[in-house]
């Protein structure tokens, strides 16, 4: 008898294949799921690296003398010894402040209810 046409041969070979078999695709799975992990954390450092170069330059911006001067003027209003400060205010047309002047009038709760319920039209101009 031939041991190569034996029913246990061939049960066992394939036996053998099939534990084989699983193992690769075991091991091709964990391969797979490792790099999609890496290719992640790649793409998370470099997006990373991206925020930190952009907070490097916007710390450099604050730390600057020319930052620090323009907050100072813009939001303190504070200016150079020698300097001239000018306001400009913008012109308001006699329509719009009388609409003004009529809207101080009002209460609270009926320019609530203009605000609301008036149509777009009538809106603020009820007395």
């Amino acid at each position: 008898m031939n041991i190569f046409r034996s029913k246990f041969f061939v049960f066992g070979a394939l036996m053998l294949i099939g534990v084989f078999g699983f193992g690769f695709a075991k091991s091709y799975v964990r391969n797979y799921n490792v790099n999609k992990e890496i290719s992640s954390l790649e793409s998370a450092q470099a997006k990373l690296e991206h925020e930190g170069s952009q907070l490097s330059a916007l710390l450099k911006k604050i730390q600057s003398t020319a930052y620090a001067e323009e907050q100072a003027r813009e939001e303190f209003g504070l200016r150079r010894p020698g300097e001239k400060t000018a306001v400009i205010q913008r012109q308001v047309s006699p329509e719009e402040g009388e609409k003004v002047q009529e809207n101080k009038k009002l209460s609270n709760p009926q320019l609530w209810w203009n605000r609301f319920f008036a149509s777009s039209k009538q809106k603020f101009d009820d007395k």
